[in-house]
């Protein structure tokens, strides 16, 4: 199957409670940006470089998202379990954190 057949496959069947059960593990280059609260892709990356593989089994793609770390460098971004029956089971995502920096100005006028 091609990423597009795949694609539409996971739109109409993911969380539709039927089976055959099947997995669905996507990994795409968005990250949780509280700043914006939204999802915001890693720099340089894009749709273009998410991708959606499809198992017949939970092990089979637990095995696929235990291969694929969270990397700002190789665009990934966020990684995601689904299946058929419920929905989503289980994610990881990259998150921007921004610690405060304080500066300690003083003006004399």
């Amino acid at each position: 199957m091609t990423q597009t057949e795949i694609q539409k496959l996971a739109t109409e069947i993911v969380g539709d409670g039927q089976q055959p059960n099947k997995f669905f593990v996507s990994i795409n280059p968005y990250f949780a940006d509280g700043k914006n609260e939204g999802f915001t892709p890693l720099e340089g990356f894009g749709d273009k470089d998410s991708s959606i593989y499809v198992f017949d089994t939970l092990e089979e793609a637990q095995a696929c998202y235990d291969d694929n770390e969270l990397d700002q460098e190789y665009g990934v971004g966020t990684v995601t379990i689904e299946d058929r029956l419920v929905g989503t089971l289980k994610e990881k995502q990259l998150e921007l954190y921004m610690k405060p920096t304080w500066i300690n100005r003083e003006y004399n006028f």
